[in-house]
């Protein structure tokens, strides 16, 4: 027979999510897709900030993403915006999370 009350260790790891996406989570996704960004630049040689603006939902998944500025509609704007889909995030308690992250195009 099982003593808890219905918990499970599912539960558990629910109550340990944080409410949004901590700093250092967004840091950590945003440095693995970092060489492929910088491989948009080397590819069109377009100087810049790239801010990528990604709506994540609580599953990690990343819902939407489009880049601001300069780069709206360019083969680079384009570009980054595949790299940025390949981002993952952990899972977090929120239903969604909106964030703006800026990558430097430059040699």
């Amino acid at each position: 027979l099982d003593a808890g009350a219905g918990a499970t260790p599912a539960d558990d790891d629910e109550l340990k999510l944080p409410e949004e996406l901590p700093r250092q989570a967004i840091a950590d996704a945003m440095s693995t897709i970092r060489p492929q960004v910088f491989a948009c630049y080397e590819k069109f040689k377009e100087p810049g900030t790239a801010e990528l603006t990604y709506i994540v939902a609580s599953n990690g998944m990343v819902q939407s993403i489009r880049v601001g500025g300069s780069f709206d509609g360019t083969p680079t704007g384009t570009c980054v915006i595949d790299a940025g889909k390949n981002a993952r995030f952990p899972r977090f308690k929120a239903e969604r999370q909106q964030f703006t992250y800026p990558f430097f195009l430059r040699k």
